[in-house]
C-alpha cells in the first residue's frame, strides 16, 4: 500500500447461535460493508466496516460477525482520498475478515469456513 498504513482490525461485534434441529444442507451467506472516514480536523483515519452472515437467525445455526479495519493515510493530500482507500485497503480488510471468519468458526465449534483460499 503507497498511501496508507494498516493500523487494526477488530470484532467489534459477534453473534452464534445454534437452535438445535438437524444441520446440513445449504446456509444462506451475505456481506456487507461501508467506508467511514471520522470527522475532524486533520483526520487522516479510514475504517472499512463489514458484517458477515451465516444463516438466518430463524436457522438452526446462525452467525452473524461485524469487523472494523482501520488504516491511516499517508498520502500528501490533505484529505482521504476514497477511491485510492477502496484500491489499497479493501483486499487487505477483506483479506482480515476472511481470517476472522475462519478463527470465529474454529472457535465456535463449527464446520471452518476458509475463504482465504477462494
Amino acid at each position: 500500500m503507497q498511501n496508507f498504513e494498516f493500523r487494526k482490525h477488530m470484532v467489534v461485534e459477534t453473534n452464534f447461535k445454534d437452535n438445535g434441529g438437524k444441520k446440513g444442507g445449504e446456509s444462506s451467506t451475505d456481506f456487507s460493508g461501508d467506508v467511514a472516514v471520522p470527522k475532524g480536523e486533520n483526520n487522516k483515519i479510514v475504517i472499512f466496516r463489514q458484517e458477515f452472515k451465516l444463516g438466518k437467525p430463524g436457522e438452526s445455526v446462525y452467525m452473524c460477525l461485524k469487523t472494523h479495519t482501520v488504516f491511516e493515510y499517508t498520502g500528501n493530500k490533505t484529505e482521504v482520498d476514497l477511491v485510492k482507500a477502496q484500491e489499497e485497503c479493501y483486499p487487505v480488510a477483506v483479506r482480515k475478515l476472511y481470517e476472522t471468519i475462519k478463527n470465529v468458526t474454529e472457535a465456535y465449534g463449527m464446520p471452518i469456513i476458509d475463504l482465504t483460499t477462494a
